[in-house]
């Protein structure tokens, strides 16, 4: 009786003099406030406030910790009765697994790296493009118990020395009345190694150049910064040192990676591709022996695109393309010269012009057109934001668009819909891309021997006012591949 009173009359003051370290060494102590390694966060519902454990699951099953374990990891040694009762349980106590937890029983981290192109001054994630690929993507990872992380590449190019900031570049390189530079051969680094990051040959449109076409500027246009959204970027390993992109992947232990807007011709893309971890790469046709890509059908896309302003009466018809470095920009200024050489028109170097995918490129651009002696009557920008630089650039000029001027763009973005005159634009499924890249980048992880896939995507042509047809004249799709 005299130790209990001691007790009670002295607890303050050694609650006092040992602190808050004392208490939690008691915390510590006690075997019953000890959590296991297996817990999980949660509230029961029974209304206690403690938190859910694997434990907890398995008593209210009346099975083991382990088959608990083996039913939420999806081992196919559980029934289908018992697993249907352990997911009911879980989802009553609230009970979630510890990713530290998960991660060891699995061996896997359960995240997904996203390599994204950053530039200071057009951040990716501000691109419509970009914002609903990653939707579609994460939506479909997310049902799977996986987590993304971000990794945003910066340029080491001083901001404000891009095209935005620069000036007008002037119209691509045709050598010859040629294709530009590079949309003959998409690998154009002969010491590439096979295998590893290398890209497939492009057959090269028909050469159908106008007689007495004018002459090509001498040289190219100047360097550009390289711009996200357009599945690569201008220069020598931009976004990071060699092996930066791998080395991050480790770092975090991502079961997973994929590639946007990055640098096709980046060493550390090429490492990354011939490292065996699962990469499924938008619009960057990566190859490697677990390194598969997705893409739309951005030839297509763009002899829609010419096929339908000729059906209008269109004879002149230019193109405001993206850079030639990227994917896309190679592959919708070809399906541009093919279709105009299987209409029967004439190729004019003067109506090729380049631009970055972006407004003010748009702009500038469709300044020189409209400068030139013998102006387009139509002009295809590869890009939504692109056409609607140039449509503000010629009806600051006066220009009525769907009257004097036709303009067509490429992406559908929602912005297309709500400016004025609409946009008539070739649609990609931007979030159908997202899907797609992560459905085959899950099987890549799910399984060691799946083939790396290679996906096209198709489009579809989407009339509006801007082109001068009948406005809901509705939607043309692209032949299939």
């Amino acid at each position: 009786m005299a130790k209990r009173l001691i007790e009670i009359v002295f607890a303050p003051i050694f609650a006092r003099r040992t602190g808050p370290t004392a208490g939690r060494e008691r915390l510590a102590s006690n075997g019953r406030n000890r959590r296991p390694p297996e817990q999980g966060t949660g509230r029961g519902e029974g209304g206690s406030g403690g938190v859910a454990t694997i434990r907890d699951v398995a008593q209210a099953a009346g099975v083991s910790v382990a088959t608990v374990s083996r039913a939420l990891n999806g081992y196919p040694d559980v029934s289908d009765e018992t697993r249907r009762r352990i997911v009911e349980l879980a989802r009553r106590l609230n009970y979630r697994p510890s990713a530290a937890a998960r991660t060891l029983v699995t061996r896997r981290s359960y995240l997904i790296g996203v390599c994204l192109f950053h530039h200071p001054s057009q951040p990716a994630l501000t691109h419509p493009f970009f914002q609903k690929v990653i939707v579609g993507f994460h939506r479909l990872v997310e049902a799977q118990g996986y987590d993304i992380l971000l990794f945003a590449h910066a340029d080491a190019q001083p901001e404000g020395t891009g095209a935005a900031a620069g000036p007008d570049p002037g119209p691509a390189p045709v050598p010859g009345g040629g294709a530009p530079p590079g949309t003959q051969a998409l690998d154009r680094r002969p010491d590439r190694p096979a295998g590893a990051g290398t890209r497939p040959t492009v057959p090269a449109p028909p050469a159908a150049p106008a007689p007495g076409a004018a002459a090509p500027p001498a040289a190219g246009p100047p360097a550009r910064a390289p711009r996200p959204g357009a599945g690569g970027a201008r220069g020598p390993a931009r976004g990071g040192s060699r092996g930066s992109y791998l080395k991050r992947c480790q770092q975090h232990r991502v079961d997973g990676v994929v590639l946007m807007g990055t640098d096709p011709d980046a060493p550390g893309i090429r490492e990354l591709a011939g490292s065996g971890l699962p990469c499924m790469a938008v619009d960057l046709d990566l190859v490697g022996p677990r390194a598969g890509y997705v893409m739309s059908d951005n030839v297509g896309g763009a002899a829609l695109a010419v096929r339908h302003l000729f059906s209008l009466g269109h004879r002149r018809i230019a193109i405001i393309n993206g850079e030639f470095n990227t994917r896309p920009g190679r592959d919708r200024f070809i399906g541009y010269r093919q279709e105009l050489a299987r209409l029967g028109l004439p190729y004019r170097t003067e109506y090729v012009t380049q631009g970055d995918f972006y407004f003010d490129s748009g702009y500038r651009a469709m300044e020189r057109l409209l400068s030139l002696p013998e102006p387009p009557t139509a002009v295809f920008a590869t890009s939504d934001l692109m056409a609607m630089g140039a449509i503000k650039a010629a009806q600051e000029r006066g220009l009525r668009i769907g009257r004097d001027l036709a303009v067509v763009g490429f992406d559908d973005i929602d912005l297309a819909a709500l400016v004025h005159p609409a946009l008539t634009t070739v649609a990609q499924d931007m979030e159908g891309l997202g899907v797609a890249a992560a459905r085959a980048l899950l099987r890549l992880i799910d399984d060691p021997a799946a083939a790396p896939p290679a996906i096209t995507l198709p489009v579809r042509l989407v009339v509006r006012q801007s082109c001068g047809a009948p406005a809901g004249s509705g939607g043309v799709a692209a032949p299939q591949p």
